[in-house]
């Protein structure tokens, strides 16, 4: 599994993709309504990435199988803790590469 940079675009789309589905998630939970959902999810957002894609410590990665794209990883470095952590906020698996053990990988890769 190889976990490549991507652009800024891709990081946007990126975070527009994560954000619709945290939304949905909520909504589907019955946790709160679509309105109350997507306000929190923007405070949330906010609160964790507050100079956005640019937050210092948060990678946004393309995951990578023999070359293939088939997925997306984030993930933030928790440098100021003790041992230093590595937290995954979000894996993306595209849905045709599912089932082949992506997640695994990336989650081994972030370490």
């Amino acid at each position: 599994m190889q976990l490549a940079a991507i652009n800024p675009a891709e990081v946007e789309g990126f975070l527009a993709g994560a954000h619709a589905r945290f939304v949905a998630d909520l909504v589907a939970a019955g946790a709160l309504g679509p309105a109350d959902a997507e306000a929190r999810t923007k405070a949330l957002l906010a609160g964790i990435l507050p100079r956005g894609a640019a937050t210092p410590g948060h990678h946004f990665r393309r995951m990578r199988a023999g070359g293939a794209p088939v997925g997306f990883v984030w993930f933030a470095e928790q440098l100021g803790e003790t041992p230093p952590r590595t937290y995954v906020y979000d894996i993306l698996v595209d849905a045709a590469a599912r089932g082949r053990g992506h997640r695994t990988a990336a989650l081994a890769g972030v370490q």
